[in-house]
């Protein structure tokens, strides 16, 4: 595998992405979901992170590698990145979920 790829894949340090990039594509959870399991899924540092490394790949045009590629390369990233790094991503993840959790309060409120 090309380094460089490896390289041009990794995130900035400092999260770039949003709440909303993070809690735009779910849906609004009702009272049957389990909302532990929700905020593993999909709330965690790794996944901000990922969601931070997909977007470097859109702006790298680096469309032509398989899935299964693209999600080891930013698995290794993301273990051999520093304690403060890895935390600036789970900060952002851990106030997406708290958005995503008032924004399921006031759905379930207007549908009740």
């Amino acid at each position: 595998m090309d380094p460089d790829i490896v390289v041009r894949l990794r995130p900035p340090p400092i999260p770039v992405i949003t709440i909303t990039d993070l809690t735009d594509f779910l849906p609004p959870a009702n009272a049957s979901m389990n909302t532990r399991d929700i905020q593993r899924k999909y709330f965690s540092g790794a996944k901000a992170y990922d969601v931070a490394s997909n977007r470097q790949r859109v702006l790298q045009g680096i469309d032509s590698l398989p899935n299964n590629i693209v999600r080891f390369i930013y698995s290794k990233n993301w273990n051999s990145e520093p304690s403060n790094v890895k935390q600036a991503y789970c900060d952002i993840a851990h106030r997406a979920y708290e958005t995503y959790q008032e924004r399921c309060i006031t759905f379930n409120q207007r549908t009740s």
